[in-house]
């Protein structure tokens, strides 16, 4: 998980899921580290290489993405000049535009990176972004140009993942439709294409609020302001997904669905959900519970405060 707030260490991993979680799920919560950064506390989206131990970090008002390893030794930094040198067309600044969204493959040889600014470029293009950073070559590309979100002084909500050579990306379009896009995403291609886009399941103007992946199964898991839904993924783009409910539920900002290391219990969807009035918390469905079931009760994992008087962003991703 990763937060805002006034301190001077801007991020917090939640290790939902990975190998330093608790053995038993229903007596204890993630394991919080912080994470010293430099700079305003403005951390808004995190991935994690499930196979590589890799965090990716992304800061919207620095307009910095940061690559850490294991040991949380920075990796890789992607710079705003680094960016906009991909994207001449922006206009990226102090403000919530810039870099809000990321994702890893589980190797973590392949980083996208979703960035928004609400710039009209000339060339009537999309005004957004994909970004790839490809690790062995250490080489930064312009992946895919699309249009992310409409605004450039409020903070979306963004979220993507990879899976099986697709990067499936979700926001929110200026109409408040909440969109799925699936776009190539294969090592060996140079750039990206949108083979579909889809609305968001539930009613139509639906927000999205989160978006994971069980690479085991192939189903993703995709939030709305209402509720969670979960569809098999069959490379069949030409067909919409079919969504089955998981739950209804409110205050959703992020997904995430471990998989990789720790015990059998701590496999499955964990949630993190936000109040404007009240703590943050992070809550777990297992695993065989959110493969399958309908209308499933979420267990609470930790509760923790807000900090500082600042708005609090939180994102998370798990191993």
């Amino acid at each position: 998980m990763t937060a805002r707030g006034s301190s001077s260490i801007g991020a917090w991993r939640a290790l939902a899921g990975a190998a330093l979680l608790c053995a038993s799920v229903a007596q204890a919560g993630p394991i919080v580290e912080p994470f010293e950064i430099s700079g305003s506390n403005d951390t808004v989206a995190v991935a994690a290489s499930a196979a590589a131990g890799y965090t990716v970090l992304a800061d919207t008002f620095q307009d910095r993405v940061e690559v850490r390893d294991v040991t949380s030794a920075v990796v890789r930094e992607i710079t705003r000049a680094q960016i906009l040198a991909l994207c001449p067309w922006m206009t990226l600044d102090g403000g919530p535009d810039g870099p809000a969204g990321v994702a890893s493959t589980p190797t973590g040889n392949q980083v996208f990176i979703l960035v928004h600014d609400d710039t009209t470029p000339a060339d009537g293009l999309g005004s957004d972004a994909i970004l790839r950073w490809n690790q062995p070559s250490n080489t930064l590309t312009l992946h895919q140009r699309l249009d992310l979100f409409h605004r450039g002084d409020q903070t979306p909500v963004h979220a993507t993942a990879h899976d099986r050579a697709i990067l499936y990306v979700g926001s929110t379009n200026a109409t408040g439709q909440g969109l799925i896009r699936a776009v190539v995403a294969n090592a060996n291609v140079g750039a990206g294409s949108v083979l579909a886009t889809w609305n968001v399941p539930g009613p139509a103007g639906a927000p999205l609020r989160g978006l994971t992946i069980d690479r085991e199964s192939h189903t993703i898991f995709v939030a709305t302001d209402a509720a969670v839904y979960r569809a098999p993924l069959t490379n069949n783009f030409g067909v919409p997904p079919t969504w089955t409910l998981v739950t209804n539920v409110s205050g959703v900002r992020s997904l995430a669905y471990s998989d990789a290391y720790g015990p059998d219990a701590a496999r499955g969807l964990y949630v993190l959900r936000t109040s404007p009035a009240a703590a943050s918390s992070i809550e777990f469905v297992p695993a065989a519970l959110a493969l399958s079931g309908s209308g499933v009760p979420f267990l609470r994992m930790r509760v923790r405060p807000r900090r500082g008087t600042r708005s609090q962003r939180v994102a998370m991703d798990a191993w």
